[in-house]
């Protein structure tokens, strides 16, 4: 967060669209000063096709070093070439999460012993078609939509428990907020929809851009506990249109980058 740019080393192995996340190395003597990256998965072409045979390493850069460090590829129950479209990640007490938003397979990634876990399948119900995992007020949250056999739907939030891998339902949103994030009763409707959420909020967004992208959030009382789901304001008919849409959640406040005080608890 500095004004001023300079060039990394290059990933050992090149990819496209993988997870990302940054974090504190807990068995670093410099420990809460200064932050590492983390590559997870990931697609590697080779000229126009996708490479299914090559598991691509986990590879964790260290701004202070300037270098790569290598680490074990994602469990061979997650396939090759998975990227950020079929994976959905979140860091929760010093352990980076991979959950097939489809599979639903999840493994975690120990940061300071450098090791996956043994990979469970967390599938709250049958219906669930596709789900996300993020991490949210001391908890892992996960986020997915359900299909009924009498035709309706909805998008259901469960607590998890990081030991057991068990979860708890803790909120469904109201169904006529997730029926304002779709046009018609396509059968593929929610192909397009996202979830990412920090801290007290868990975002709900299509990135259609025919549909100019709305949004939902689901605020967590953290005392009570209990949501409260709203819309989130349409985006400015100028800013509409995008190539792509990448949301993430963060704590960094707008005055630490401008270099000014910090305002705890500011996401954006």
């Amino acid at each position: 967060l500095h004004p001023s740019w300079h060039p990394t080393p290059p990933l050992h192995f090149p990819r496209i669209n993988p997870l990302l996340g940054v974090f504190h190395d807990a068995k670093d003597q410099n420990f809460g000063h200064h932050p590492k990256f983390i590559f997870v998965g990931g697609v590697k072409f080779i000229g126009n096709l996708v490479d299914i045979e090559d598991r691509l390493d986990v590879e964790i850069y260290d701004p202070l070093v300037g270098s790569w460090e290598l680490g074990p590829p994602l469990p061979p129950d997650f396939r090759s070439g998975n990227s950020s479209s079929s994976l959905s990640s979140a860091l929760f007490r010093e352990k980076f999460y991979v959950f097939g938003i489809y599979s639903c397979f999840v493994s975690s990634f120990d940061l300071h012993k450098r090791v996956w876990s043994d990979v469970h399948t967390l599938r709250p119900r049958h219906e669930v078609v596709f789900s996300f995992l993020v991490a949210c007020r001391e908890m892992l949250v996960l986020a997915g939509v359900c299909n009924f056999p009498h035709g309706s739907s909805s998008f259901v939030l469960w607590k998890v428990d990081e030991r057991t891998m068990g979860f708890s339902q803790i909120a469904v949103m109201p169904h006529d907020l997730l029926c304002s994030l779709f046009d018609g009763d396509e059968d593929d409707k929610f192909a397009s929809l996202k979830c990412v959420g920090l801290g007290d909020l868990i975002y709900v967004f299509n990135e259609d851009y025919h549909r100019m992208y709305p949004a939902c959030v689901c605020e967590i009382d953290g005392e009570s506990g209990r949501c409260v789901w709203r819309r989130v304001p349409q985006l400015p008919s100028l800013m509409s249109r995008f190539h792509k849409v990448v949301s993430f959640c963060s704590t960094v406040s707008l005055y630490s980058i401008l270099g000014e005080r910090q305002l705890p608890g500011l996401q954006y």
